[in-house]
């Protein structure tokens, strides 16, 4: 065999290495879905659907959603719904002590925030995690973010995030080096385009 044709060989070998190199940084990019819409238009509701297909489907996920407290037919505060006991806890409510965080008009409770960045940090493989929702005060770094971001930022890991559609490109510049899908969110449509690209996430995590 000449030198030319073992100079091929060898490239050749080189490349082949290098292109699974790359599929295999590929595979292990985070993907982050982002649910988006205006406030109060069911989303949350919807979301519930959502979670209903993914466990007919056998994919596994974790997270919470938050669900509004009505009173008077006002939203008083926010309960934390976790997704894996379906157990509910106080997160957000309308008044605060001193000390604790705030988003908007509401104030986090100490014990539903701690909680949230709990499930949020725990780390599940092969499973979907499920924040519902990202706000105004995790652009500030504040609130769930700060767990938030080290789970979403990780390798392999697949994410779908509620954030509301007035903050929307401001949270895209933030996430702006990583594989983002964005679905705009209408009370008629089916999960079926989301729920596919999820579980084509997923698969491509395991492969």
């Amino acid at each position: 065999m000449n030198s030319s044709v073992l100079t091929v060989h060898f490239l050749c070998c080189c490349a082949i290495v290098k292109l699974k190199e790359m599929s295999s940084r590929s595979k292990r990019r985070p993907v982050i879905f982002i649910l988006t819409g205006e406030v109060h238009r069911g989303k949350t509701t919807w979301l519930k659907q959502l979670v209903q297909e993914l466990r007919a489907r056998s994919l596994r996920y974790h997270g919470f959603l938050s669900e509004a407290v009505i009173e008077g037919g006002k939203a008083v505060g926010y309960n934390l719904y976790e997704l894996e006991s379906r157990a509910s806890c106080p997160f957000l409510q309308d008044k605060g002590e001193d000390g604790w965080e705030r988003t908007g008009p509401f104030f986090f409770i100490p014990s539903g925030l701690a909680r949230a960045r709990e499930i949020i940090a725990r780390r599940e493989a092969d499973s979907l995690l499920i924040v519902d929702e990202v706000g105004p005060v995790e652009l500030t770094g504040r609130g769930i973010w700060p767990a938030l971001e080290r789970v979403i930022r990780r390798r392999g890991s697949v994410s779908l995030l509620v954030i509301r559609k007035s903050i929307l490109e401001d949270f895209l510049n933030v996430l702006r080096r990583e594989r983002v899908r964005v679905f705009e969110f209408s009370i008629a449509h089916t999960a079926g385009p989301l729920l596919h690209e999820i579980a084509a996430a997923m698969a491509k995590k395991k492969s």
